[in-house]
């Protein structure tokens, strides 16, 4: 099925004598950012290379200078700032044409969950005309999240063919009669080959017939069967104790 579809997430008050806060863009400011999954909330390095930024950090050049205390206020405005919003700009045009390739979403949205990813567009949207902005965020959250419910499903199907694969002795149909198996192979051997061409724009061609594979199971039933697929040491033990 798949591959027939797819062929040619400590404050203080202020004083009363504090100036107020400037107006936020577009309505209220967004939410404070969660700390990216998996590391230290005061770590900032990673929020960098996550959105492609590493460059800026390159050994010897602005990492070092940061480091020697080289920056002025004149460098700062002159250099940083010009290159951060042009690689933000160019980030919001791939997202909004829905350009940008698998590979190139896997680094940048990849290691985010869906508040980051809620988070970022929100804040990219402002890039664009402020009555579209509610739609805009919307409509490529929408195509976000999809592609990481894609790339979870990349995984899990690669996961769940080894582990069948371990099981096989235990079925009393032949794998390659049975219908599951067959959409399983189908579908990883079209990621496999169409994966690294696919855009932002392909999410929903893909998506739709994997969630028919996966209809009926909930985040914990998926979960169990991550952690099963990624445990063969545990499931050889299983089968090897089957009394």
């Amino acid at each position: 099925t798949c591959a027939a579809e797819n062929q040619p997430s400590s404050s203080s008050s202020s004083s009363s004598s504090s100036a107020p806060p400037p107006p936020a863009l577009g309505g209220s400011a967004p939410p404070p950012p969660p700390p990216l999954p998996g590391h230290d909330e005061d770590d900032e390095s990673d929020v960098f290379g996550a959105f492609g930024f590493e460059n800026l950090f390159a050994e010897g050049s602005a990492q070092e200078k940061v480091r020697l205390g080289a920056w002025t206020p004149e460098t700062i405005a002159s250099t940083l700032v010009d290159l951060v919003e042009n690689q933000w700009n160019d980030l919001y045009r791939q997202i909004d044409n829905a350009a940008m390739s698998f590979p190139t979403l896997t680094k940048y949205f990849g290691p985010l969950d869906v508040r980051h990813v809620q988070r970022e567009v929100e804040l990219l949207s402002h890039l664009g005309p402020e009555n579209m902005q509610l739609r805009w965020t919307k409509e490529h959250a929408t195509l976000l999240n999809n592609f990481k419910l894609l790339q979870g499903h990349r995984r899990r199907i690669s996961g769940l063919l080894s582990l069948l694969k371990q099981l096989n002795g235990l079925f009393e149909r032949d794998q390659q009669e049975d219908v599951l198996f067959q959409q399983l192979k189908n579908c990883h051997e079209t990621f496999e080959q169409l994966w690294d061409q696919q855009t932002l724009s392909a999410t929903s061609k893909f998506i739709d017939p994997v969630h028919e594979i996966f209809r009926g199971l909930n985040d914990w039933q998926l979960l169990y069967i991550d952690e099963l697929s990624q445990s063969p040491d545990l499931v050889q033990w299983l089968l090897d104790h089957s009394e």
